[in-house]
Formats: structure tokens, sequence, C-alpha cells
């Protein structure tokens, strides 16, 4: 079951949805099943072939306070917890849900917030207590807390109905637990977030990436209207290295657990030879070409082509390689300084194949 918090009602309680469009593998090229391989002799850690779209994705409960009273929401409360966001965000569902009885969500001014498909529009909210929480139910606690919301619209059908940024886990440990997919069992198949107080053992090698700030967003600008900014926290971002037959490119990287799928600039599709018919354009004539997707979240919606490379490399502080290898990830410039994001799909890899083949 998700985790809930108690219902309050004492009278009855970037991104991120992918639309799937099919298209035609050319067959001008052929393609092998990849290994990974070093660049420069570096030693490396082969992660296998990528599963190219996430499994599944963390979540957290969450629950708005104000003067020790819950605003809510008591249902639509289960809310993605999203690397790739500077902020908090909440949508139609979760906002008419904190709208149905006193004390009400509040709103006091405008914010422009950039997605991957370019700008939207939000309300700011009146400063909360924000409490969320891991699959264990451990409450954590923001206080001062300013979320932006969209009261017009849903990101899908199914969710999420908000999206918990990196407020929530800045100087913070979270863990995500894929153990449950060791054995096929419905009851314990979601991905299992929690934030401890200390380092977990580990269970196993253990290797750490450092991430920093090098790309820097800030609110200062995108206020409409109002007197205060929204809650807001930095971004992780590293440097990566992809491949593609003979060719190498590097960019500064965001991780971004919030994204389905993975993304590069035309910039280093292009460095990657991915225009194989050399007519400037990346589209079916090329080779690599695997079919388009809409991408939709903050911003709206735009279609893109998808690519087949070889492989990503990402150095780790104690020296070899993760490689993930057999990608398909979509080619889209969102800002300038962001060469690509490394989505979930590379950290649930590998789980499918472990649950539905059998051996």
């Amino acid at each position: 079951m998700e985790p809930r918090f108690v219902d309050r009602y004492k009278k009855s309680s970037s991104l991120r949805f992918i639309q799937r469009r099919v298209g035609l593998f050319e067959k001008l090229e052929p393609r092998m099943l990849l290994s990974a391989s070093s660049i420069d002799g570096r030693p490396y850690i082969d992660l296998g072939r990528s599963d190219n779209v996430a499994l599944d994705q963390p979540r957290v409960s969450v629950e708005l306070i104000t003067g020790g009273q819950s605003v809510g929401p008591g249902v639509y409360n289960t809310w993605l917890l999203d690397t790739g966001a500077n902020s908090i965000l909440t949508f139609r569902n979760a906002v008419d849900e904190m709208n149905e009885f006193a004390p009400f969500y509040q709103v006091e001014g405008q914010f422009e917030e950039l997605g991957v498909s370019g700008t939207q529009l939000f309300d700011i909210s009146a400063s909360y207590q924000f409490d969320f929480a891991g699959h264990d139910l451990t409450r954590r606690t923001l206080t001062n807390t300013r979320l932006i919301s969209d009261a017009t619209r849903d990101l899908s059908l199914f969710g999420p109905w908000g999206i918990v940024g990196m407020p929530a886990m800045t100087e913070r440990y979270t863990t995500l637990d894929f153990s449950g997919w060791q054995i096929f069992d419905l009851d314990n198949l979601l991905m299992k977030t929690s934030f401890p107080s200390a380092l977990p053992a580990p269970a196993g090698p253990r290797y750490t990436l450092s991430v920093d700030n090098r790309v820097n967003f800030s609110p200062d600008g995108h206020i409409v209207s109002g007197n205060h900014p929204p809650s807001w926290a930095d971004l992780p971002f590293f440097e990566a290295q992809l491949t593609n037959n003979d060719k190498l490119s590097s960019g500064n990287f965001l991780f971004d657990t919030g994204a389905q799928v993975s993304i590069l600039s035309r910039r280093m599709a292009f460095e990657l030879g991915l225009d194989t018919n050399l007519d400037g354009e990346l589209d079916e004539l090329d080779a690599g070409f695997a079919r388009t997707e809409t991408v939709g979240g903050v911003g709206g919606v735009t279609t893109v082509p998808v690519f087949q490379i070889d492989q990503v490399h990402i150095p780790t502080d104690q020296g070899p390689d993760l490689v993930w290898t057999g990608l398909q990830w979509l080619v889209l410039d969102i800002i300038e300084s962001i060469d690509g994001v490394f989505g979930f799909d590379n950290l649930t890899s590998g789980w499918a194949e472990n649950l539905f083949t059998p051996g």
C-alpha cells in the first residue's frame, strides 16, 4: 500500500508524462549488442543495457500544515521525489482537495517556471509547514515553505499530484531501495524511499559520484507578482561522456530522478555523428533514428527524435567509470548550459529483466 498521512477531514481526509508514438527503424546500419568498453584506458563497471524507460520512480507522501491545522492533501498526497526540480510543485487535483475545507490552500503571487517544453506561469503559495515521508512514514519537516502550483491542470490522469524537488533533499540523506524487485511480489513492487539520519552501511561495493551546482538557476527575475519567491534549492550536475561508434562527446548532465527517459543536446548529437546522412537534420533518414516521443511536463508538450547511442560513461570518485550501453535517448535542447539529462531510466535498468525473465 502507498503510505498516506492521516485524513484531516472529520466530516467524511521536467520532466513528466511520456506519450509514445511508434516510429519506423531505418535499415541503414547493422547494430550489434554491445558490451561496455573503456575510454582512454580507464577502468569501468559495465552496468549492462539501459531499459530506456524508468520502471519506477521515487515518491513521498506529503502534508501541508498551518497554525497546527492540516491543509492536506489527504488523498492526492503521493508526490514524485524529483532531483531535477528546484522547487516544490503541486497541481489541480491536490489543489482542489486542499480547497474543500478550511484551512484553505492560499496563494500570494505568481512565478514563471522553466521546464523541458518551455516556461509556464504558476501561483506562489502562502508559507506552510511542509511535511513529507518515505515508505516508513517517518515525517521530515520543512518550515516556511512556499510551493508553486497550477490549479488548472494535472501532469497526467495518473499523477503525480505534485513534485517534491531539491528543497527536501538538500543537506539530507536520501535512499532509494530497489531490493523488493529481487522477486516478483505484487505487495512489494514499489520502490522504497527513505530519509535516514545517517548514511546506511553498504550492502556491497560502493561507488560515489560528486555533484555540484555548475549550472545555477535563481528564482530572481521570475517572480511575476507577490513579495516572496518560492522555496528553492540548487540542482545536482556532473560531467558525463557519450560514445557512439568512434565518436565521443562530453557535457554537463543534470541528475534527474523525475525524468523517465534521458536526454542529450543537439550539440552532443552532432558530435556523436548521429546525423549520418550529413543533411543537418536529426530525423528518420539517419541510421540511428529509433522513433519520436511526445514529451510533456512543465511548460507544455514537445515532440522530439529518439536516437540509438552506444554508451554513457560517468566517472566515479573511486576511479572506475559507471557505464550503461544500448541507449535510446531523446535529442532536445533545454538551455545552452545543460548538455544532457541523466534520467531515472538508467538507475532502474536491469530490474525489468530480473523481474520478468526466468533464471
